[in-house]
This record gives structure tokens, C-alpha cells and sequence, in this order.
């Protein structure tokens, strides 16, 4: 029973005690019903440039969400939901990033959702930057962004990310 507590407070305190009225608003919640699997494939760009504005105006996107914690915790509360994806960003947005925040070379080191597996395109031009990470998530939530620069794409995995107004 305690470590069953342990885990539930670790989870509460990774997703930041997050609500997720953020994500329902818009449709970034995993949508299928009873399952904790990932949700359909999504291309809306609205709900990423609100919780990404870094990515400026998206181009196109693919991403999927999954509620992490459905009906499996001991705990009540606002459930984690985790959302996965690419987008294609323009020259500008690139550039702004490159310039604000160092990059350095890296492998995306998170699992890739199968429904979104053939979306992500293999490369050896992913860079990483925790100074952009820290930026986008403003330490609200966990977040985790690599950018292909010369293929103006970013690839996002974020727990309860926030919309953000304006």
C-alpha cells in the first residue's frame, strides 16, 4: 500500500498537479473511450501553435495525445495526458530558435507512438536543447523538443502542456 501511494504522489507531482480543462477545450485529450492507448492521428495546428507559440506559425502537424493515468490511479484527480508529435515550422521560426537557444546534435530519446511512427521521418540532423525546453515549458511541465533544422521540423513529447493566450 505505501508504494502504491509513493508512486501515486510521484505521478501527481511529475504532472504538476496540471488540470487538464487546458486540453479538453481544444481536443488535445486522448479520445478513445475506456483506453489509455494513444488517440487517433490529429493534423489540427491550433492546439500546438497554443501551447508551442516557439514554433511561431505551424505549417503542418501531426501529433497524437494519451491520457497516461485512465482509471489506473488510486488517487482521484485530474488525469496526465501526454502529447506526441512533428510539425513543420518555417525558416523564421528556425532561425529564432537557433539564435536564442545552443543545439546541440542528438537522438530523440522518448518512445514514438506506433499511429505516429511513420509521420516522424529517420534523420541525423535531430538537435536538442534544454534551453529550449525550459523556454517552451516554462517549467510548467515536462517537455522534451528536437529540431531538424535543415528540415524545419520539430518533433515535441509534452505531459499536460499548457495552451497559452496570446
Amino acid at each position: 500500500m505505501a508504494a502504491a501511494v509513493a508512486v501515486a504522489a510521484a505521478v501527481v507531482t511529475a504532472g504538476g498537479c496540471a488540470s487538464s480543462a487546458g486540453t479538453q477545450a481544444d481536443g488535445a485529450r486522448g479520445t478513445e473511450s475506456g483506453s489509455a492507448g494513444a488517440s487517433a492521428l490529429r493534423h489540427e495546428t491550433d492546439p500546438i501553435e497554443r501551447r508551442f507559440p516557439e514554433f511561431e506559425e505551424i505549417r503542418s502537424t501531426s501529433w497524437v495525445s494519451k491520457v497516461l493515468n485512465a482509471g489506473s490511479s488510486g488517487v482521484p484527480g485530474p488525469s496526465d495526458v501526454r502529447l506526441t508529435g512533428v510539425a513543420a515550422i518555417s525558416a523564421s521560426a528556425v532561425s529564432g530558435i537557433t539564435e536564442k537557444y545552443p543545439c546541440k546534435k542528438s537522438r530523440i530519446s522518448f518512445a514514438i507512438p506506433k499511429t505516429l511512427s511513420g509521420e516522424i521521418k529517420q534523420s541525423d540532423g535531430w538537435c536538442s536543447s534544454k534551453e529550449l525546453d525550459q523556454a517552451i515549458t516554462q517549467g510548467s511541465y515536462e517537455g522534451t523538443f528536437y529540431l531538424d533544422v535543415d528540415r524545419r521540423v520539430v518533433v515535441f513529447d509534452a505531459v499536460n502542456p499548457v495552451a497559452r493566450s496570446g
